[in-house]
């Protein structure tokens, strides 16, 4: 994951890292995976 990525998703409490970190373990690509789970009012795109 991208250093700039990983500390926007760490500082965001709406993100469910156990969540992101299944995706992960499951071959989803890290910035696919912060997409997915990206909360719904964000008001821009996560990547």
């Amino acid at each position: 994951m991208r250093p700039q990525l990983a500390e926007r998703v760490a500082r965001d409490a709406r993100h469910d890292i156990h969540a992101l970190l299944a995706l992960i373990d499951r071959g989803c690509p890290a910035e696919l995976a912060v997409r997915i789970l990206a909360p719904l009012d964000d008001p821009k795109p996560p990547c």
